[in-house]
């Protein structure tokens, strides 16, 4: 699809934009790229345009590109992307590991029920239920995941049982994950250096101090970090240390350590720019996931879900999980999964 018509499609048909290889489409034609990037930034939220100038007299069009977007790809995704996404870091299965195949003409047929279910569900109370929903949501999270995060809350509250709490610490694992992590130079920077000045703690008693030339070295013996191979092979030294740590507000001071008085850093230095950049949380979430497997049966009319056991106590009538598959055909039976081994391979792509 040509940049024009991927950005008149999304502003004419508000589809739900399914990207797969963004890996090869960001590296490849600048100007598709740039389009395509334009459309995932701007696009985040409700109202977001993507201004473009064309014609003979070079008018300013204005096209509307909100929409729920699902990326794939292999590697990592530009930074501006990657901050507005829920990532999930999925793997290659084994040769042990079996999946059912997917068959496109099996499973628009099997769908159709469940499309049916989810617009008769979808009416105008429950619309506006979910339009002033003010789900809260967790402390461990950003600014912009809480804003990713309020949709799939607001749905998932008047549930009730365990889906409100599995959630939420579906979603603190997901962006506290390694996949989700904000990978820019300076922050890959000052997670190293908290790291160095966490190694060298004695006793519980934390380390005040570090000379620049000693820090320098500790990061460049870092194994798979860039710090060794920094300008061009010559390694970073303290001078482009130093380069790097300005834009943070930290610069060397003058520190009499084991050693001499040399010029270094400060503990202390650090500590407002860690919490802002690179926040370690001061709890461990417990997670508590449930499988959600569902099973296509083509076999006649009949689809099959798996589901979570109901609560027997009676929730909210604005969503019910079980009112999702009311509709002929359908039957649910129920299954719950949670041990460890389990909730971890949920998180790892299952789910």
């Amino acid at each position: 699809m040509s940049p024009a018509a991927l950005v008149r499609t999304m502003d004419q048909e508000r589809p739900t934009l399914l990207l797969d290889e963004i890996d090869a489409a960001m590296g490849g034609e600048k100007e598709y790229s740039e389009v395509l990037r334009g459309i995932l930034n701007e696009g985040f939220r409700r109202g977001g345009n993507f201004r473009k100038v064309e014609g003979k007299k070079h008018e300013l069009r204005v096209f509307q590109v909100f929409g729920a977007k699902a990326i794939a790809g292999i590697g990592r995704i530009p930074e501006t992307v990657q901050s507005r996404s829920l990532v999930i870091e999925m793997r290659r299965k084994t040769r042990l590991e079996e999946v059912a195949a997917f068959r496109l003409r099996e499973v628009k047929e099997a769908a159709v029920p469940l499309v049916t279910s989810l617009r008769a569900w979808a009416s105008n109370d429950r619309l506006k239920y979910l339009h002033e929903a003010r789900p809260q949501t967790p402390s461990e999270l950003t600014d912009r995941q809480k804003d990713m995060s309020e949709p799939l809350l607001a749905i998932v509250d008047p549930a009730g049982g365990e889906w409100p709490e599995s959630l939420r610490g579906a979603l603190i694992t997901l962006f506290g994950s390694a996949a989700s992590q904000d990978d820019s130079i300076g922050v890959k920077l000052l997670r190293d250096i908290r790291s160095i000045f966490e190694e060298r703690e004695e006793d519980g008693t934390k380390l005040k101090g570090i000379h620049s030339a000693d820090l320098a070295a500790s990061l460049r013996e870092r194994e798979g970090q860039p710090w060794a191979e920094w300008a061009k092979g010559r390694g970073l030294d303290t001078n482009r240390l130093a380069r790097l740590l300005k834009p943070y507000g930290i610069s060397p001071l003058s520190l009499r350590l084991a050693g001499g008085n040399q010029k270094g850093y400060m503990r202390e230095s650090f500590e407002d720019t860690w919490g802002r950049y690179c926040p370690v949380s001061s709890t461990r979430p417990s997670v508590s996931v449930t499988a959600v497997t569902t099973r296509i049966n083509t076999d006649g009319d009949a689809i099959s879900c798996t589901v979570t056991d109901q609560p027997e106590e009676p929730i909210a009538d604005t969503l019910k999980p079980a009112s999702l598959l009311d509709c002929d055909g359908v039957t649910a039976a129920g299954s719950v999964r949670s041990t460890r081994e389990e909730e971890a391979s949920i998180l790892e792509g299952e789910l």
